[in-house]
Formats: C-alpha cells, structure tokens, sequence
C-alpha cells in the first residue's frame, strides 16, 4: 500500500488517538521517522484490552505496524 494511500484512508475514516486529545492519526503517520513504536499499555492497571488485542489478533496487529512503518 503507498503512503499517500494509507494515509488517505486513516484520514477518511476519521481514526483518531484515543489520548484524550484525539490527535489526527493520519498526522502522524505523515511524518518521516527512522522508529515507529506501538505502545500497547493500559493507562489503568485492570484494564486488559490493549493486552487481549495484541494476543488474540498478533498477526494483525504487526501487520499493521508493518503498514505504518512503510508509510513513514
């Protein structure tokens, strides 16, 4: 998928961070870095559902960081 591509679609559906800022994740994706880093935390402690997507949908998850990644 090119860049442009992927980042036209995050923009059109509106995918936003889930922060509290709700900061443009196409803006992000935008910028040209040499890392990307997926921060799977929980911002509380019996919270479980970051965990529970990166075990149940590994695959996908990397395959997406992998999407990003590119488009960087």
């Amino acid at each position: 998928m090119k860049s442009n591509s992927l980042q036209d679609s995050v923009r059109n559906a509106g995918v936003v961070g889930a922060g509290g800022a709700g900061f443009p994740t196409h803006v992000k994706i935008s910028a040209k870095v040499e890392i990307v880093i997926a921060n799977g935390a929980e911002c509380e402690p019996l919270l479980r559902v970051d965990q529970q997507i990166m075990a149940k949908f590994a695959e996908k998850v990397v395959s997406g960081i992998a999407k990003v990644r590119g488009a960087t």
